[in-house]
């Protein structure tokens, strides 16, 4: 595999010998491709995990003295008054008095990343509604009782503390990229043959003796250095269109590629 990604990005009229490859030597490199892809996607997750650090940090410093007592929220200060906190990420409700409903806490999340709320008898959580969320929570709202063994012993000062203390993990890398990693693959399989149909055309008319799957292969090594820039310029730019770029990318590589390929000759 080492040697694909050397030629693919370095000696181009060597990528044709991918083609004595094993196929399933290809998807497997098609496979760490993909793994590529998927790594922005980590970073990225890492950076919203650190912009609700920071907006729940503001959130916190907010919140009155308070502990639970007999499933119930108390304040210390009976003059403390509930509020409602708005950030880039989050939208918290602190609501001891029950003025609002949990359902207009929940709903509280559109337009924004995630909506919280500290009620007089449970904490509410809304999430963006996504196929994820609807799998992992049976829906987009997660409703936590004051009794239940989760929240023992929950006070204001242990909330900021944790807050405070709060460390994106190292495993959730693995797993996010687990999670993309299936989708990052068909979405490059499918990018990667459809520029090799363009590509197998292209063969035929410049008479190269290449079969369709002698294209497909030179194709999945064309797009190493594509995925590769792709991946740098999303780390700078992450609105930056990786699709396009790859498709492009590597069909001018695989035109490159097929300069010294042996064609057939007119009858």
């Amino acid at each position: 595999m080492i040697q694909i990604l050397k030629d693919s990005m370095i000696h181009f009229n060597q990528i044709k010998e991918v083609k004595k490859l094993p196929f399933g030597k290809l998807i497997s490199y098609l496979l760490l491709l993909s793994l590529v892809m998927a790594l922005p996607l980590a970073a990225q997750v890492k950076e919203v995990f650190h912009s609700i650090k920071q907006d729940s940090l503001t959130i916190v410093s907010h919140l009155p003295d308070f502990s639970i007592k007999n499933g119930e929220l108390q304040l210390h200060n009976e003059n403390e008054k509930g509020f409602i906190y708005q950030t880039d990420t989050v939208i918290f409700t602190f609501d001891p008095e029950a003025k609002r409903t949990k359902k207009e806490i929940i709903n509280d999340r559109l337009g924004n990343f995630i909506s919280a709320g500290l009620t007089k008898d449970e904490l509410l959580i809304g999430f963006p509604s996504t196929e994820l969320t609807s799998n992992l929570l049976g829906g987009n709202k997660l409703a936590i009782s004051y009794n239940n063994p989760i929240l023992d012993g929950i006070t204001s000062q242990k909330i900021k503390q944790e807050v405070k203390n709060s460390q994106f993990p190292i495993w959730m890398y693995g797993l996010i990229i687990l999670l993309v990693l299936y989708p990052a693959f068909v979405n490059l399989a499918i990018n990667i043959f459809t520029v090799a149909l363009i590509g197998n055309i292209y063969s035929h008319m410049i008479r190269c003796k290449n079969g369709f799957l002698d294209n497909l292969k030179m194709m999945i090594a064309c797009a190493s250095l594509p995925v590769l820039l792709s991946l740098i310029i999303s780390f700078i730019y992450p609105a930056f269109d990786t699709g396009l770029f790859i498709t492009l990318g590597s069909f001018f590589i695989f035109t490159q590629a097929l300069k010294d390929e042996t064609t057939m000759k007119l009858k």
